[in-house]
């Protein structure tokens, strides 16, 4: 708390008795005024909401504005209005808006402040605790509903973060065959359904090569399933490499294969990837060194 040395009043006795902790205690946010207008004290929180700017000696006037009600410019008429709920604007801030009574304290005058109805948005703006306020200010109560309810919410958000990209993955690996890592069934049905929907379904080509491996029962009956899968995935690489990105592979089950071929394919390109994929895949396949 910013606070004037009562020896700088004269040694005036009603001011000595103020005790500092006591009034940041009881009062985190107010001012203490001298009847010449100069801003005496300041509680804690207030010297953290106006971000330690100097106000000790300052003139009360020449730092705060009287909002409401208008007109006031003197101690005399700001304690005439004793009994008036105060709205008091910094001059160096216009957002920083406070609401207060004045209230005579011996030779100097009081004025609790509290920050009204943008308590929410300053507790955020200036980082304020529950211990920023006085134990009996209303206030409190509501700061623990702010700081409960944003950690509920950072809290659901993550949740629903977590959520999300299970859900995502999940889809993910719904359209994905899991020996290959190429889309499944399902992904090319997906696929084609949409392809048809789309408005230049009826002028735009695609080309479907339907693709199965030939002996492959006899590589899974003879070697076991373990060489089946390496030539499955085998057969997956092979085909990725002979198609364009924008081309889809599917595998729909067992040793079958489907790709869709985008963008009007012409004829020659067709068969040009198709002859690619059977010289690959016609080459040996090392297995456990045979």
């Amino acid at each position: 708390m910013q606070l004037i040395d009562p020896e700088l009043q004269g040694g005036d006795p009603v001011r000595s008795t103020f005790d500092r902790g006591a009034m940041d205690a009881m009062f985190p946010l107010h001012m203490l005024l001298s009847y010449d207008g100069s801003i005496l004290a300041i509680g804690r929180t207030l010297e953290k909401l106006t971000r330690g700017k100097e106000l000790i000696k300052a003139a009360f006037f020449d730092s705060f504005t009287v909002a409401k009600p208008g007109g006031i410019d003197s101690i005399e008429m700001l304690l005439a209005k004793s009994n008036t709920k105060l709205r008091i604007r910094a001059n160096w801030d216009h957002a920083l808006e406070l609401r207060g009574m004045a209230v005579p304290a011996g030779p100097n005058v009081m004025l609790p402040l509290a920050l009204g109805t943008k308590l929410a948005a300053m507790v955020d703006q200036y980082g304020l605790k529950v211990q920023d306020f006085s134990p009996a200010d209303n206030s409190v109560e509501l700061i623990y509903m702010i700081e409960t309810q944003s950690a509920i919410i950072n809290d659901s958000k993550q949740v629903n973060d977590s959520l999300m990209k299970a859900k995502v993955e999940a889809e993910r690996l719904a359209m994905t065959d899991s020996l290959t890592g190429l889309p499944n069934r399902r992904a090319l049905i997906a696929e084609l359904e949409a392809r048809l929907k789309r408005p230049d379904a009826h002028s735009g080509r695609f080309a479907l090569l339907h693709l199965d491996l030939d002996k492959f029962k006899m590589v899974n009956d003879t070697l076991g399933h373990a060489a089946g899968d390496q030539v499955l995935a085998h057969a997956a690489a092979v085909f990725s490499s002979a198609v364009r990105d924008q081309d889809l592979i599917a595998r729909i089950g067992g040793d079958e294969f489907v790709i869709v071929l985008h963008q009007n394919p012409a004829p020659d390109l067709v068969h040009s990837i198709g002859t690619q994929i059977i010289d690959r895949i016609a080459a040996p396949i090392p297995y456990r060194e045979q």
